[in-house]
């Protein structure tokens, strides 16, 4: 995806991405989808499905996949927050998502405000 494949203007992205982390995407997805100016991007949004077991450390899931420990759910939370602050976001939200994953993980579904 690049910022030519995107030809409407965009103020709202919703990401939901497995086997990789949601970090390593972020910033390719709102190059392609925002303004390059992050001055621009003020007003825009952007919702992220975060899945623990592709956030933490191999150390920290379990069989199955299975995040189980919840300081490892947050720190997979904040690992996503903190770049989206890298990207500019200015506020997030953050609410565990009501469906769980395909294993019974916990997810969580994050806001950012640009």
């Amino acid at each position: 995806l690049n910022k030519e494949q995107v030809v409407e203007p965009v103020d709202l992205v919703v990401m939901d991405v497995s086997f990789i982390s949601a970090t390593l995407v972020l910033p390719a997805v709102l190059a392609a989808a925002f303004a390059a100016d992050r001055a621009k991007r003020q007003g825009h949004q952007v919702v992220v499905l975060v899945k623990p077991q592709f956030e933490a450390g191999r150390d920290q899931v379990g069989k199955g996949g299975i995040v189980r420990d919840e300081s490892a759910q947050a720190g997979a939370v904040e690992k996503v927050r903190h770049t989206l602050a890298d990207l500019g976001c200015r506020h997030t939200d953050v609410i565990e998502s009501p469906i769980r994953g395909a294993e019974g993980n916990r997810e969580f579904l994050l806001l950012g405000k640009f």
